[in-house]
């Protein structure tokens, strides 16, 4: 009699990327709910019918699917694939009347391959699985199939790919993007088409578009995505695996702590002597009251919530755990410990250790690259529970530093004795342990760890094991795993003062890290992956040892590399992309411009370098006197005092005098420029920077404002899109003066009077068509609707809206009650490709506060409407100082030579307010009214009026 054999295996989540390993892959064991697929039964969803005359060696090939199942359970993956082997032979024998049965087989024998580590293999398996299913017309088993494929392009780093196969199986659409499927409508429709398929396959489904969508950094879309999947898991009409439960709710737990990293990656300070496994904590991060609109408690609170809920869940599924259950509560258990490790909970941290993982014996489990890549996990969290325990001088029993050693040598020894070759996870175990080797050697003076090499010894140890670790993990085969390496190897040979090898070492790891960012956005953070301890540290690291004082400098790299991390940042936090409208190099139109310079101010750990770019010459300046601190609090308390009503003029310009003598004053001295040639100067921003702007650095010796000598422009990286100037422009001019009905959004009074006197000042010139909508006509629809129906070069909005590193937070309010976001911009600014607007101007919008990058967000908006050029302000100004100010910069765009220098004629009318020439302007004369207004993008003339 056919028996039902019900769903066994489910995603047990990647320990391969523990920090330190932190690109692209998912990784390693990624079982779903049905992945063993019965044969000899009637199908429920994975089970393989057998006609009534059933012959022996078909009966053989099912004692061998069921051996395979056996196998697996205890962890013996050679063997399970030895048998299906065997089973997949007698299905072939068997013609078609055994292709149903032969295509299910092939389907377990991926997902096999998938827990050995082997995605190629596995990719190629579920390819003829789907041929044959397709050939079947079985519908259900194609997208299966293709789903399942998805899986092991994720775990190749293929995110991208893996987007478009999983759009071509459940919507019939090729060629999907990543960020399609993450808005609401796709989506939704996805969702919809999956509930139409047996509950196991869409849960299946739904879970690993959640994991993908992680990957690529939809963080939100994940979170909705994988609440589906759980939903869709416990509304199926089959008894569903608690294990396939816990196994989403550890997704969920990733996603919402993805977006905690997030939140707290806005408010942190750089990370410049970043050691993987020195301890790192989040200093100064205060987590919001809720998760956005997907959760009531802080993404933090809500992930450590889930966490706990799945280990709940699979510790009621049974006493006596099968071995993927077992792995799959070890994988729990681990990230939770990290995680409390991350906020610095020792207390929470060292009771799970004391109480739950403490009693692991991981050596125990079969060795496979699950629990080799556990060990390591496991050993790292230790390391840093030590760390935490020196810095708060308790003594919690935990391992000595050799035993941690220990633990790293065996988990690399088992990667070499494993039945078959993994060079992944040898390469891995290496890697590691030249981290610890590192960490140690650079502590060697405190004494940390009490190894027996010496310091020197452990720095060659560490280099050389890294060096081998490399080779396990080519860069073109496994960049995600060898740039680290690269990294690793850059920061040794810095520690050895082999300057110029190092610089080798972090470029190649820069040039791999680039090679996969189009796949990676924010990579999923149960490897603790975070911008700000994985990335930006690289980037500042290369910079530092290209400027370092009395060695080998290089000057044009180093912007280079400032201008990538510029990139990398607006892509990790806003999810950017550069359009493909026409570009020019900066260095191109300063040089054709001649009449501009290029400042780069370059904040290291302890010590502030300004890079200047004139079109005939490129100097550093280095101020080896200066540390982070010091600007940061200078910056800080500077920025209080402009948007101050009536501040104290003696502290501020003593402050900003002090900024001036930093990034302008050397340069002035030594003639980087000619002053009477330049008119503009072009900042690219970095770090703290940022906060202020540059037109209100002051010069106490001439007693001015360097906007006062100078127009400025902001610029984001070293290629600018291309002003097309034309004899005829068209303007679209509106705004909102009503309420809001969004709280810390006002009604604007002044709006009207702007208008109307923005559309005097261009109503009176031959060379531009006017349109406005008026403030009662304002909305979405209309705008939208305005935008598409003609070819605008100049588009002025005098709405509300806000700028921050947070593309959720991004967002322009036309009406009451609407919101435009970032994600919508190039939609809204680009309806007609062959048509770039030259000029958008947000008069109302204002950052972000307690964001330290805030000001990407108007970076963002600049970038992803495909606007050549935008002004916006840093701060809210009032709407009548505004309205003011507009009809000056207006008047100016036609009589100056460009929009930086309109901006600056304007800024100059309102801080020069009742002298002679200015007598209109003396209420505002505070740097709260002038000072905010910035440029970002092309800084050159649009037009004569």
């Amino acid at each position: 009699m056919a028996r039902k054999w019900f769903s066994f295996l489910r995603s047990v989540h990647s320990l391969k990327r523990t920090t330190g390993l932190h690109l692209i892959r998912h990784s390693l064991v990624v079982f779903l709910l049905g992945l063993f697929l019965a044969v000899g039964v009637t199908p429920v969803f994975s089970q393989v019918s057998v006609t009534t005359q059933i012959t022996q060696s078909v009966v053989n090939a099912e004692q061998l699917v069921n051996v395979a199942q056996e196998a697996y359970e205890v962890g013996q993956y050679n063997d399970a694939i030895q048998s299906l082997n065997g089973a997949i032979e007698v299905f072939r024998m068997g013609g078609e009347t055994s292709h149903q049965s032969l295509a299910i087989t092939l389907t377990n024998l991926g997902n096999v391959q998938l827990a050995l580590g082997q995605p190629e293999m596995a990719l190629v398996t579920w390819e003829e699985s789907r041929k044959i299913f397709n050939e079947l017309q079985d519908q259900s088993g194609v997208i299966r199939s293709q789903v399942y494929q998805t899986r092991a392009l994720r775990d190749l780093g293929l995110n991208l790919r893996a987007c478009e196969v999983f759009g071509e199986a459940v919507l019939d659409i090729n060629g999907l993007k990543c960020e399609y499927l993450a808005r609401e409508k796709p989506r939704s429709q996805i969702i919809a088409a999956l509930r139409n398929e047996p509950s196991p396959v869409s849960a299946i489904g739904l879970h690993t578009l959640g994991d993908i969508l992680r990957a690529v950094g939809e963080l939100d879309a994940s979170y909705d995505v994988l609440s589906s999947a759980l939903d869709n898991l416990k509304a199926g009409d089959i008894t569903y695996s608690l294990q396939a439960e816990a196994n989403i709710r550890l997704s969920l737990a990733n996603t919402l702590r993805a977006k905690g990293n997030l939140e707290r990656d806005r408010q942190a300070s750089p990370v410049y002597d970043y050691v993987p496994w020195g301890y790192v904590k989040s200093e100064g991060f205060s987590a919001s009251d809720n998760c956005g609109d997907i959760d009531d408690l802080s993404c933090y609170a809500a992930a450590t919530r889930e966490y706990q809920n799945a280990i709940g869940v699979i510790e009621t599924t049974s006493q006596n755990l099968t071995l993927p259950s077992s792995i799959l509560k070890l994988q729990i258990k681990l990230n939770l410990l990290r995680f409390y490790i991350e906020q610095g909970n020792t207390f929470d941290a060292i009771n799970l250790w004391e109480k739950s993982l403490k009693t692991i014996e991981i050596e125990r489990l079969p060795s496979n690259r699950t629990t080799i890549y556990a060990s390591i996990n496991l050993a790292k969290s230790l390391a840093y529970l030590k760390e935490l325990e020196s810095k708060d001088s308790a003594n919690h029993d935990l391992p000595s530093w050799k035993v941690i050693e220990a633990t790293l040598e065996k988990a690399f020894d088992d990667a070499q004795n494993l039945s078959y070759e993994d060079n992944l996870a040898q390469s891995y175990a290496l890697g590691n342990l030249a981290g610890l080797y590192e960490y140690c050697g650079s502590r060697e003076e405190e004494q940390t760890c009490n190894l027996t090499l010496s310091y020197n010894s452990l720095i060659q140890k560490s280099k050389e094991l890294t060096q081998t670790a490399l080779v396990l993990a080519q860069p073109d085969e496994n960049p995600d795993i060898a740039y680290q390496w690269q990294w690793q190897l850059g920061r040794l040979e810095e520690a050895q003062n082999n300057s110029k090898v190092a610089i080798d070492y972090y470029s190649n790891a820069i040039e791999t890290l680039e090679s996969v960012r189009s796949n990676l956005l924010v990579v999923n953070s149960d490897v603790q992956f975070s911008f700000r301890d994985n990335i930006e540290p690289l980037y500042r690291g290369g910079v530092n040892l290209l400027l370092q004082p009395g060695k080998y400098q290089d000057l044009e790299k180093a912007r280079r590399l400032i201008d990538n991390l510029q990139l990398a940042e607006l892509e990790n936090f806003l999810q950017c992309n550069w359009q493909s409208n026409e570009r020019i190099p900066l260095d191109q139109l300063v040089e054709a411009d001649n009449s501009s310079a290029v400042i780069y101010p370059i904040l290291l750990e302890n010590r502030l370098d300004v890079i200047v770019k004139t079109p005939h010459s490129i100097a550093l300046y280095s101020h080896e006197d200066v540390n982070k601190n010091e600007v940061e609090n200078t910056v800080g308390e500077l920025r209080q005092l402009l948007v101050k009503r009536r501040p104290s003029l003696k502290r501020l310009h003593k402050l900003s005098n002090k900024l001036y003598a930093w990034l302008i004053r050397d340069a002035e001295k030594n003639n980087a420029w000619d002053p009477g040639k330049t008119k503009t100067l072009i900042f690219v921003l970095d770090g703290p920077f940022r906060d202020i702007p540059m037109s209100t650095l002051y010069d106490i010796d001439s007693e001015s404002y360097l906007i006062e000598k100078y127009a400025v422009s902001l610029s984001v990286g070293l290629e600018l899109p291309v002003l097309n100037q034309k004899s005829q422009l068209k303007a679209l001019v509106t705004g909102q003066s009503q309420d809001t009905g969004f709280s810390g959004f006002n009604a604007l009074g002044g709006v009207d009077a702007e208008l109307g006197i923005i559309k005097n000042v261009l109503q009176g010139s031959d060379n531009v068509d006017y349109l406005e909508i008026t403030s009662q006509s304002l909305n979405r629809d209309s705008l939208f609707d305005a935008a598409a129906a003609s070819n605008y070069d100049i588009i002025h909005l005098a709405t509300h809206g806000k700028f921050s590193s947070d593309p959720e937070d991004t967002f322009i309010i036309p009406a009451p009650g609407q919101k435009i976001f970032l994600s919508e911009l190039d939609d809204l600014f680009q309806s007609n490709p062959q048509n770039v607007v030259q000029l958008l101007v947000l008069s109302a919008c204002q950052t972000a506060t307690g964001d330290k990058r805030a000001i990407l967000g108007l970076s963002g908006v600049t970038i992803q409407s495909g606007v050549r050029s935008s002004v916006g302000t840093l701060w809210s100004v009032d709407d009548i100082a505004t309205a003011v100010f507009m009809k000056l910069f207006y008047e100016n765009i036609g009589k100056s030579s460009g929009i930086a220098e309109a901006l600056q004629q304007a800024q100059i009318s309102f801080l020069r307010g009742g002298e002679e020439g200015y007598e209109n302007y003396r209420r505002y004369r505070d740097s709260r009214f002038w000072a905010p207004y910035m440029i970002v993008g092309n800084w050159q003339k649009v037009i004569e009026f």
